[in-house]
This record gives structure tokens, C-alpha cells and sequence, in this order.
């Protein structure tokens, strides 16, 4: 067996690491819409969401090549969304109601927001039936992003994940925990851990990106909408 004798660049090892966390931390969904707790202990009831996959060593090493992955950072954040969209969907303990796409408009969507402040996960194919209603007067744009009646955020989601479904919630029903991790360059904690191992025998880099996460929160405050054809 032949081992390849390289060496990686640290500045290029320190440009990937800052590149995925910066990309990451712009990418946020969960911290948008659920509180978030930071920690450094875990238990078995965190899950991991990342990637690991190997990759060509050349982009630690070579000048000519870069050491950045455009997209990953953004993976595990929208990894992250998915599976709290995932989570809430298959707990049976969350009210589901049914609805008729035909009756999915601003006043009926209104009936079911009691409390102040609430959260309203839709899908983008769906925004339509209250963009195009006599009420989108009750829409408005600000730099948070869209909210309705003035106070709830709404919220698109990609009608792949979502489907037919519309998550209500209040904000404060949620925990999202999240472990921290000590970042080797920063010497700062970040919510992502990033790590380049080398692997000598196959000219490749070993690349594990990943956040740890955990969710808390009460079903009673929280409703789920199956618009139905």
C-alpha cells in the first residue's frame, strides 16, 4: 500500500472551516422561529444532522484550488428545518385539521391563530390562496420577513417538505437545544462542528459537518392544517 505524503495548508483548512460556519450561521431557520438553548452536555435523546462524505485532499493543498464547498454550511441548516417540520407532522399528539383548498383564505387561516405572535409554516404553493385574496391588505413585508394580521410571522417553506400541511405555533411552546462545539481555529463556540481528517491511503479527505439538536415542546400549542384537494 502506497500513503501520499502531503501536507494541508493550514490557511486553507481555516478558510473551509470559516467559510461552512459563516454559510451555516447565515442559513438559520430554527433559530427564526423557536427559542433556542445552547449546551455543552447531551444525552441519548439529541440527534445529529449533518453529512460526512469524502472528498478530493487537492483543495487543502494545491494554490489552485479552492478550499470552500458553496452549499454545505446551508445543508445542515436546512437539514435541521426539515426534521423539526418532520417531527411535529408524524406526532400524533399534535391536532390535525382538515381543510378544502377551496376554503384555505385569510379569514378561515385567522380562526385558528389564538394567541399572539403565532408562527404559520406554509407551503409556497399555497401562499396564492392568500396573496390572492381581497384580504392581502392583512400582509405585510418587513425586514423579518412576511407577516400576516400584522403580528404572525408566515412563513414559506418548500411545498416538498410541507406538502399539503400549514403549521401554526406559538413561539414560546418551543425549545430547540443545541450542543456548542469549541472551534480549534476561533477558540470560539459554534453551533456547528466542522472537521477535515486526512486519509493517507486514498488520497482523500475525510469531511464531517454536523450540528447535535434536541426539541422540546408542548403539542397542545401547536396545530397542523391538511388542506385537502
Amino acid at each position: 500500500m502506497i500513503f501520499r505524503m502531503v501536507k494541508y495548508d493550514k490557511k486553507k483548512l481555516k478558510e473551509f472551516n470559516e467559510a461552512t460556519i459563516k454559510e451555516y450561521n447565515q442559513s438559520l431557520f430554527l433559530d427564526k422561529v423557536t427559542n433556542v438553548r445552547l449546551t455543552n452536555k447531551t444525552d441519548g435523546n439529541f440527534t445529529q444532522i449533518g453529512m460526512k462524505f469524502l472528498f478530493e485532499e487537492d483543495m487543502f493543498v494545491f494554490q489552485n484550488y479552492t478550499p470552500r464547498l458553496p452549499g454545505l454550511g446551508r445543508a445542515v441548516s436546512l437539514g435541521e428545518r426539515d426534521f423539526f417540520i418532520k417531527t411535529l407532522i408524524e406526532d400524533v399528539r399534535i391536532e390535525k385539521i382538515k381543510i378544502k383548498k377551496r376554503d384555505f383564505n385569510p379569514e378561515n387561516l385567522r380562526k385558528y391563530l389564538k394567541h399572539f405572535k403565532q408562527n404559520i409554516l406554509i407551503p409556497v404553493e399555497l401562499q396564492s390562496n392568500i396573496f390572492n385574496s381581497k384580504m392581502l391588505n392583512h400582509i405585510e413585508f418587513t425586514s423579518e420577513g412576511m407577516k400576516f394580521d400584522f403580528s404572525h410571522k408566515l412563513i414559506p417553506v418548500p411545498t416538498k417538505i410541507l406538502k399539503n400541511k400549514v403549521i401554526i405555533f406559538d413561539e414560546l411552546s418551543l425549545i430547540w437545544e443545541k450542543e456548542v462545539f469549541k472551534n480549534k481555529f476561533s477558540e470560539e463556540d459554534e453551533k456547528i462542528d466542522v472537521q477535515v481528517e486526512e486519509i493517507p491511503s486514498e488520497g482523500k479527505a475525510e469531511i464531517l459537518v454536523r450540528s447535535v439538536n434536541k426539541i422540546h415542546y408542548f403539542p397542545e400549542y401547536i396545530k397542523i392544517l391538511d388542506i385537502e384537494e
